[in-house]
């Protein structure tokens, strides 16, 4: 199935009624082109997956657990640095883009 606009919109808008009001625990980046946003809010904890990957850009909430590098890459590492902590505002999406905008404060 394609990861389209439409199909967007539908994870966005599934995504909002879990994300918005949580706090990001911890960034994980188990492999070069994959970020996992640990959380927690309201709606309970949760792992958010990010991935870049060409073959199968996506995002979506999971519950599987991801091995680590011992050494975290340094884009990791920054984005530790601004995201921990942070509190879910908004959850995004152009009308008819597939980009996700995550607002956090």
């Amino acid at each position: 199935m394609p990861f389209d606009a439409v199909f967007l919109s539908a994870v966005t808008a599934e995504l909002r009624t879990s994300l918005v009001g949580s706090r990001i625990d911890k960034v994980q980046m188990p492999a070069r082109d994959l970020v996992v946003l640990q959380f927690h809010g309201p709606a309970g904890n949760g792992r958010l997956l990010l991935s870049a990957s060409s073959n199968s850009p996506r995002l979506h909430l999971t519950s599987a657990p991801l091995e680590n590098p011992a050494q975290p890459p340094m884009f990791c590492m920054l984005m530790r640095k601004h995201l921990s902590g942070g509190r879910i505002s908004a959850v995004r999406q152009p009308p008819m883009e597939r980009l996700v905008d995550l607002t956090l404060d």
